[in-house]
């Protein structure tokens, strides 16, 4: 009887102290959770625990109609980590990053800027189509292009301001020779320590690239006898 007795209490004590380590676990999960947010929230200003999601307006119509016989196909556009992700990304010094995890795309980055590009790009009339997945007429020049840098820079407490650089490689779809490449980068300041204003800069950053990379399409001579 005593053996059945110092036996039940010895399970009892362990069951209990099974369930506060359980309990502790999850009070540190949660603890540590806060604690990442309550960071993300000294760099930009917002109550923290709200979650708000992103996506570049794609713009409508078209501006310029004189393309000339200039067809580019874009199959897709990468992302380089650490910016390959949903989540917003910021600068804190100068080997480190953050994640944002109630400020972030409505979808992988690179999935958005594809169809942003297209539209805008088509819209300076530098193309005179832009397609990702065939067309009627056939490519004469082949795109490849790279986010290299996609992050709010908040190293500076009065300077915060949006980056944007991407890699953009031409390709002759006839000769496969390399007719264009350039890097652009843009910089550009934010108007108030938001999600918000952070998504709006980095718009402008994209607007500014587009444009660049327009002027290169219409300043290069491409070989425009397999247009069909």
């Amino acid at each position: 009887m005593i053996r059945e007795t110092v036996g039940t209490i010895f399970d009892r004590a362990w069951r209990a102290g099974t369930q506060l380590k359980l309990a502790i676990n999850k009070m540190l999960a949660a603890g540590i959770a806060v604690a990442v947010g309550l960071m993300c929230a000294g760099c930009l200003s917002k109550p923290p625990l709200r979650k708000e999601s992103f996506a570049f307006p794609e713009g409508s119509g078209r501006i310029n109609e004189s393309g000339g016989g200039v067809v580019m196909e874009i199959r897709q556009i990468r992302v380089d980590p650490p910016f390959d992700t949903q989540s917003f990304v910021y600068r804190t010094g100068e080997y480190s990053y953050e994640r944002d995890p109630y400020a972030e795309f409505m979808a992988p980055p690179g999935e958005i800027l594809l169809p942003v590009l297209r539209t805008r790009l088509e819209a300076t009339g530098a193309c005179k189509e832009l397609q990702t997945e065939g067309s009627a007429l056939h490519p004469n020049i082949g795109a490849q292009i790279e986010v290299r840098e996609l992050y709010g820079d908040f190293r500076d407490k009065t300077g915060a301001a949006a980056v944007l650089r991407v890699s953009f490689v031409l390709t002759d779809a006839k000769t496969r020779k390399v007719v264009v490449r350039k890097d652009y980068r843009e910089r550009v300041a934010l108007r108030s320590r938001t999600a918000a204003a952070l998504m709006a800069s980095w718009d402008e950053a994209l607007k500014r690239i587009i444009n660049a990379m327009a002027t290169d399409i219409t300043n290069t001579n491409f070989d425009s006898s397999r247009l069909r």
